[in-house]
């Protein structure tokens, strides 16, 4: 028998996605090495001159240069070559002050100089964090005064990456202010959702069983089923963990407008809880995001025995994928758009209704990509696409990360040095900064 080990070593997914670290140069270090080589080059040119005229001087004048110099007369082949490589090291040391060694010390010196005036900048220390600037390489000093474009990731980068949900479309209503903030809540957190409305339509009786409310508590279901967190039981009570701080925001508003994500039970079903009851809805298909697919889904059996697909992504994304009949696509685009332009991430959500027999045989597809050992992903992906269609669209969330300090003040800054900014947003083309942080400003010429 014959086994042989894959994935091993050299061969493992870690190491053969690692590279080099990549030597960082400036432009000034980069043509400096240049001109150093050229010269170099130009030494050994005049040097091989200098000797092949000092082997004939010494030649022509050998009556009297052998005893001046105290060259012994031997005159063979291998002695002719010893004394004409001497020469032509010789050469090569009486010209090496063409070499601008002092040069390159010196402006090392200025580097490290620079990086600590750098790191005493008083203007560049961070009171909060106790944290001065840090000069991770010298070598790129220079080049911060040559920067012509300056693009920046928004989370995390220009933003604090913390979360907090602040409205919700359901249909063509809006819920939800950007102007008030919500009290603290025990037990909530990355919420700051104020709407009067909205906890009208779900605590006055007489809201009891009309469609807009029905509406509201669909899509507050749906951000209680459309996720991949989990509840951790700790000392201090349950904790709630989730991938990625957008699904964490999603997640405790569904919790805060009293539809509490309570785990998952010992077959891997969603218990929701609402007024104190809770709810099981079994979890069958969990279709998680990347950066291709800009969404993720969750198939869950709903407890009227359908099986429902829950999609939330990119506003494009889900657009592409609507069934020509679903209503609402006007209002909702124009709410992303309005929420986009505050600076807020928005979501688009959508469903569909699966039949059964359809689901058996999606299934099937779906649990042969996932025993496949090479391209799963991408096998997974392609039968995700044939799942992910002909959807209805609910609405759309708003969740806002704060900008950090002084961003504002600091693009504008940016911006009076005739510098080009861009921010990347990478979660929907309805998504941007806020207009007054972002605006790009001409290059004066």
């Amino acid at each position: 028998m014959c086994i042989r080990d894959r994935y091993m070593g050299g061969e493992s997914k870690i190491q053969m996605n690692s590279s080099r670290a990549r030597a960082k140069r400036s432009k000034m270090e980069s043509m400096t090495h240049k001109q150093i080589a050229i010269i170099f080059f130009f030494q050994v040119i005049i040097s091989i001159a200098w000797d092949i005229m000092g082997m004939l001087w010494i030649k022509l004048n050998k009556d009297w240069a052998y005893g001046f110099l105290e060259i012994h007369d031997d005159r063979s082949e291998d002695n002719f070559m010893w004394r004409g490589f001497r020469l032509f090291i010789f050469w090569l040391l009486m010209s090496v002050q063409l070499v601008p060694l002092s040069l390159l010390l010196t402006v090392e010196v200025i580097r490290y100089l620079q990086a600590l005036y750098i790191g005493w900048d008083s203007d560049m220390y961070d009171a909060k964090m106790q944290m001065p600037a840090a000069v991770q390489s010298s070598n790129l000093n220079e080049e911060l005064g040559s920067v012509n474009y300056i693009f920046s990731d928004k989370t995390g980068t220009l933003t604090c990456n913390m979360m907090e949900f602040k409205k919700l479309a359901v249909g063509k209503k809006r819920f939800g202010s950007s102007t008030f903030n919500m009290k603290p809540v025990e037990g909530v957190s990355n919420v700051n959702f104020v709407s009067p409305e909205m906890f009208e339509y779900l605590k006055e009786e007489k809201h009891r069983g009309s469609k807009k409310r029905e509406k509201i508590e669909h899509v507050l279901i749906f951000l209680a089923l459309c996720h991949t967190s989990l509840v951790e039981e700790t000392e201090k009570g349950n904790v709630l963990n989730s991938s990625s701080p957008d699904e964490l925001a999603l997640v405790s508003a569904a919790k805060y407008l009293g539809y509490e994500f309570a785990g998952r039970d010992e077959n891997g079903d969603i218990v929701v809880q609402h007024e104190g009851v809770a709810t099981k809805y079994p979890l069958l298909n969990v279709l998680e995001f990347n950066s291709s697919r800009k969404r993720m889904s969750v198939i869950v059996r709903m407890p009227d025995n359908r099986v429902l697909l829950l999609c939330k992504g990119a506003d494009n994304v889900i657009y592409e994928r609507l069934h020509a009949s679903s209503k609402y696509k006007k209002e909702v685009q124009e709410f992303m758009m309005d929420c986009g332009a505050e600076g807020l991430r928005t979501l688009a959500l959508a469903e569909c209704v699966i039949p059964e027999e359809e689901y058996e045989k999606w299934n099937q597809m779906h649990q042969e990509a996932l025993r496949a050992i090479n391209g799963r992903g991408q096998l997974l992906d392609e039968v995700a696409e044939l799942i992910e269609k002909d959807m209805m669209l609910l609405g759309a969330t708003a969740i806002e990360d704060k900008l950090q300090e002084k961003v504002g003040e600091t693009i504008s800054f940016i911006k009076n040095c005739l510098l080009y900014t861009s921010p990347s947003p990478r979660d929907g083309l309805l998504s941007r900064m806020p207009s007054s942080a972002c605006k790009k400003k001409k290059k004066k010429k």
